[in-house]
């Protein structure tokens, strides 16, 4: 089974790939060790995560660029996924691959991946500005990290909802939820069907939220802007992980 990673930046995507890399599904190639996320250590394979920002056009840091309206990829792209995927079946029975930028990209890949799972992970927009605001960004690039949150999470949305109706497996994970309990941890292992390995770190979560106050305020400017707004995103998600 081919596990997929996804959630948009600062979300819990690296906590979530690290969990299964741990508990014996690689997400990396190689011995891993002592990480740490804040030197870089994201659980990604980076090969991948340079396609994907070919395929999409921009890098980082993710906030600067807007979502592409319609994804596309050229003939040497499609083979280097096919490529890609065909190194890690031959390599290994169970494995997976994170990268949020895949919540973008889905549309192309999924037209070349063998039977995969989405694991997706989200956090509230509250505590993503929270986690913005601690490192003292201006307002500039706290509206560009909204619209990252709005852009990633709608189509994250999109991707579960297919799959939903589909009748297709998936699950979706509460970032606070999965750092103040076990809950979360319990359904992850659940849906995995098999020991899992705990690498959690209080020191990690770093940011909490600030209360909904914020919500409603950019819900209203969303709306003014013809946007989709954040609370109709959140049902969206809350909707999606209360049938899967």
């Amino acid at each position: 089974m081919i596990y997929l990673v996804l959630g948009c930046h600062k979300s819990g995507t690296t906590l979530v790939a690290e969990i299964l890399h741990r508990s014996g599904i690689p997400m990396i190639e190689g011995d891993v060790g002592e990480t740490d996320y804040d030197r870089g250590d994201f659980f990604e394979r980076l090969d991948w995560v340079y396609l994907n920002q070919d395929i999409l056009g921009f890098g980082d840091p993710a906030e600067t660029f807007s979502a592409p309206t319609k994804v596309s990829a050229s003939d040497a792209q499609r083979r280097s996924i096919v490529e890609y995927v065909e190194t890690c079946q031959k390599a290994h029975e169970n494995w997976g691959f994170k990268d949020p930028r895949m919540c973008l990209a889905y549309p192309i890949w999924r037209e070349h991946l063998p039977e995969h799972v989405p694991i997706g992970v989200y956090r509230s927009l509250s505590e993503v500005w929270a986690h913005q605001a601690r490192q003292g960004r201006r307002i500039r690039s706290l509206w560009k990290a909204v619209r990252m949150w709005c852009d990633y999470n709608w189509r994250l949305a999109d991707i579960l909802e297919r799959r939903r109706q589909l009748g297709q497996p998936y699950l979706l994970l509460k970032f606070e939820d999965l750092m103040t309990g076990d809950e979360e941890l319990g359904r992850l292992e659940a849906f995995l069907d098999r020991p899992i390995v705990d690498p959690r770190r209080a020191g990690r979560y770093r940011s909490r939220s600030r209360g909904r106050r914020l919500l409603g305020i950019v819900d209203a400017v969303m709306d003014a802007c013809g946007l989709a707004n954040p609370s109709l995103i959140e049902y969206r998600l809350e909707s999606l992980r209360r049938s899967e």
